[in-house]
């Protein structure tokens, strides 16, 4: 396992008021303040007692505000990657300092619309680099040569995730997950509609995120199941010695509970495990955060160092236009 992956599977050992507290020194106490409220607020993150997890992030309160701030969510990744706190809040720290200080009056809702969009950028900056290492891997297991860049810049001019130079030719690597909510997305970005894509062997590398879909859900309902067993433990220990045959049956009753909560979360354990290995073909799921698989890692350096057949370009912006072209014209055709 790589050390990005590592690094995300020691985050469930601690809350993110541990991050927190664990920020390095700073001088910057307004930033510092709004993490803190963005962060642990009610109308905010409320993560306070959560564990630090991709599920713990899932699904956080929408903001009809998000403010738009030239900062970029790639530069502040990058930016704190190497450091020894890296993790989701040092991030969202080292972005709403970079946010003040442009925009020292701005809305703490507005802040927060722009911090909870950024997650979903972190968590595919976070795939991206653990992919980039075991593309390193493989390439040197072989022991060949290449050289591999990642970096805002690259990003967001050259529209290239992943660059690697190998034996004189450009590779371009895109990582996207695959969903139909992103597809017209995607499909706008590589057939040029937003910007000419610049010169390369260019490889799409999607992430199959539809196979693991349903993870997330799950985790929620173990995770509410749980909580009821904590309940009802605090429940039972407030009658430690019942009076009445009333409380006798009301802790009957509370412990039948508890017994139906273990055998729920039994199951959905059981389901839980069995989506994540039929889906292991394509994702690791590592503390609620999907990276690719060694198998699809493996795909990727088979395509630069054997590439199979190289679609020209034409042809894959034909493939792409083909809906909207047939769209356009009065079409007659029939269902039988």
């Amino acid at each position: 396992m790589n050390k990005y992956r590592l690094k995300v599977g020691s985050w469930a050992t601690h809350t993110f008021f541990d991050e927190y507290q664990n920020l390095p020194s700073t001088d910057n106490p307004a930033a510092l303040s709004k993490t803190k409220e963005i962060l642990f607020g009610r109308n905010y993150m409320n993560l306070q007692n959560q564990v630090v997890s991709g599920w713990s992030t899932e699904g956080l309160p929408k903001s009809e505000e998000i403010g738009s701030y030239k900062v970029s969510f790639s530069g502040i990744f990058h930016q704190v990657l190497n450091d020894n706190s890296f993790g989701p809040v040092l991030y969202i720290y080292n972005l709403i300092a970079e946010i003040l200080k442009d925009n020292p009056d701005a809305e703490i809702a507005k802040i927060y619309g722009f911090v909870a969009r950024s997650l979903r950028t972190f968590a595919s900056l976070l795939r991206e680099q653990s992919l980039l290492e075991q593309l390193e891997y493989l390439f040197k297991l072989d022991g060949l040569q290449a050289t591999f860049k990642m970096s805002p810049k690259q990003d967001s001019q050259e529209k290239t995730d992943i660059l690697i130079e190998f034996n004189g030719i450009t590779y371009r690597l895109w990582t996207y997950q695959h969903s139909s909510r992103g597809l017209p997305h995607n499909i706008e970005r590589i057939s040029g509609k937003r910007g000419a894509l610049p010169p390369g062997i260019h490889i799409l590398c999607p992430l199959i995120s539809e196979a693991v879909e349903e993870l997330g859900p799950i985790q929620k309902k173990i995770s509410t199941q749980k909580k009821k067993i904590v309940a009802n433990e605090e429940k039972l220990s407030l009658m430690s010695a019942p009076k009445t045959k009333t409380d006798q049956k009301k802790m009957v009753t509370i412990a039948d509970s508890t017994k139906k909560c273990e055998v729920k979360i039994k199951e959905l354990e059981s389901d839980f495990k069995t989506i994540k290995k039929t889906a292991s073909v394509y994702i690791e799921e590592i503390n609620g955060y999907y990276f690719f698989s060694d198998g699809c890692a493996r795909n990727v350096y088979a395509q630069v160092v054997k590439p199979s057949a190289i679609l020209p370009y034409k042809d894959v912006v034909d493939i792409l236009d083909a809906p909207q072209i047939l769209l356009s014209k009065n079409m007659v055709f029939q269902v039988i």
